[in-house]
C-alpha cells in the first residue's frame, strides 16, 4: 500500500516515525487546480484585503481582524473582508469589530465572489500543509501575505511570489 501526502512537512514527519524500508511507499502529491480568469471588482480608492477560511484558532483569522482594527484608526483607504465557516473564534471576531471597514461574509461555495472582491489575500494560519486558499489566490494573481506557519512548504518566496511575516501582529502590520 501507499500513503499520499499533500505537504513536504507532513511527509517528513511521517518518515521520521516509519522504518526507512517503507519510505518508498510514501509519496507527495499537491492538490490540483484549474486556472480561472477573474476580474477584481472593487472601489479603486480602497485597497481590499481578504482572509478566507474557518474562523478557528489554527486559521488565526482573528489576528487579521485585530491588526486591521488598529490600521483603520489612522487610515480609511483599507478594507478587510473575512469569510468562512463558523469556528471556535467566530464570536471573538464578531465581538472586536467596531469599524465599518471590516466585513464578515457568510460561507459561500462560490469563492469567485470572494476573490473578485479583494486585491490582497492574508493567510495568517498558525500551520498549513497544502493551503488551497493560497493556491486559489495565486491562480487569480492576487497579492498574498502569509504567516511563516502557513508557508511550511515554502510555496511563497518572500518579495517574489508574495510576502511572508513571522506570525506576529507587529510584523503583519509592517508587511
Amino acid at each position: 500500500s501507499y500513503i499520499i501526502f499533500n505537504s513536504n512537512k507532513s511527509l517528513a514527519e511521517f518518515k521520521s516515525i516509519l522504518k526507512p524500508t517503507y519510505h518508498s511507499r510514501l509519496h507527495l502529491i499537491y492538490n490540483g487546480f484549474e486556472r480561472i480568469k477573474t476580474k477584481t471588482k472593487t472601489n479603486n480608492d480602497t485597497v481590499v484585503f481578504g482572509a478566507l477560511g474557518r474562523f478557528s484558532k489554527e486559521k488565526n483569522i482573528l489576528q487579521s481582524v485585530r491588526v486591521f482594527q488598529n490600521l483603520f484608526k489612522s487610515n480609511n483607504f483599507f478594507k478587510l473582508i473575512v469569510q468562512g465557516h463558523f469556528g471556535n473564534q467566530f464570536d471573538d471576531i464578531k465581538e472586536i469589530i467596531f469599524t465599518k471597514n471590516i466585513e464578515i461574509k457568510e460561507p459561500n461555495f462560490n469563492v469567485e465572489i470572494f476573490y473578485n472582491s479583494i486585491h490582497i489575500l492574508i493567510l495568517p494560519s498558525i500551520f498549513e500543509g497544502c493551503p488551497n486558499v493560497l493556491f486559489e489566490a495565486m491562480l487569480r494573481k492576487k497579492i498574498c501575505i502569509v504567516s511563516k506557519g502557513a508557508n511550511s512548504d515554502k510555496f511563497v518566496e518572500n518579495g517574489v511570489t508574495g510576502f511572508i511575516y513571522d506570525g506576529s501582529d507587529i510584523e503583519l502590520i509592517n508587511t
